[in-house]
């Protein structure tokens, strides 16, 4: 929705291309996230090859879940970068993927406390549809080492991981909510560097 390229713009940026395949996600960018140095453009992401740039800096934000091969996406984001130049992108933690709405994500107590995350199929890597926000949630399930491979093969080096994580705090306020983080993380977050 453009905040991410407005961050850029305003913290200095030459030149921001925002991309999206959603036109509706563009216009409310264009509408809401402007500048002068922002260009958006529909896009989808397993076309970027066409772009014909070279950039010092790649980002992705929860986006690379839905690519079916990551593979090829992450080779074409490698040839659009300069040399020392950064890929930093968050992505579904393969530990939350590996949920396929068979059965509850939680088990409980009797209380209903959360007391771990139900894992399905860690190993069977690929489309996965299930109830989160609506019905048939689509996405694609990778294993970590699968995930870790792809990021070395397409010849980047990773700099920096992280896992999401809340405090305890956090989840004492909002049980609800961050209840489970302390079972299962929700996202994984890279900082990779292209070097030649």
């Amino acid at each position: 929705m453009g905040q991410h390229a407005k961050q850029y713009s305003d913290m200095g940026a030459a030149s921001v291309l925002g991309i999206d395949i959603s036109e509706k996600m563009l216009e409310y960018a264009r509408a809401h996230n402007k500048a002068c140095n922002i260009t958006y453009h529909q896009m989808a992401m397993e076309d970027i090859y066409h772009i014909g740039r070279q950039f010092d800096l790649v980002t992705s934000s929860l986006v690379f879940d839905y690519v079916e091969d990551f593979d090829t996406l992450l080779k074409n984001i490698y040839m659009l970068m300069n040399k020392n130049t950064q890929l930093v992108f968050s992505m579904s933690h393969p530990m939350a993927t590996a949920y396929d709405g068979t059965y509850d994500r939680y088990t409980r107590s009797e209380s209903g406390e959360r007391l771990y995350a139900n894992i399905s199929n860690y190993f069977v890597e690929g489309c996965r549809k299930i109830k989160w926000v609506l019905d048939d949630y689509e996405l694609y399930h990778r294993t970590f080492s699968n995930l870790l491979n792809s990021i070395i093969k397409s010849g980047f080096i990773i700099e920096e991981c992280q896992e999401s994580h809340i405090s305890d705090e956090m989840r004492m306020q909002y049980p609800d909510m961050f209840g489970g983080t302390i079972h299962c993380p929700d996202f994984v977050f890279f900082w990779c560097k292209k070097t030649v």
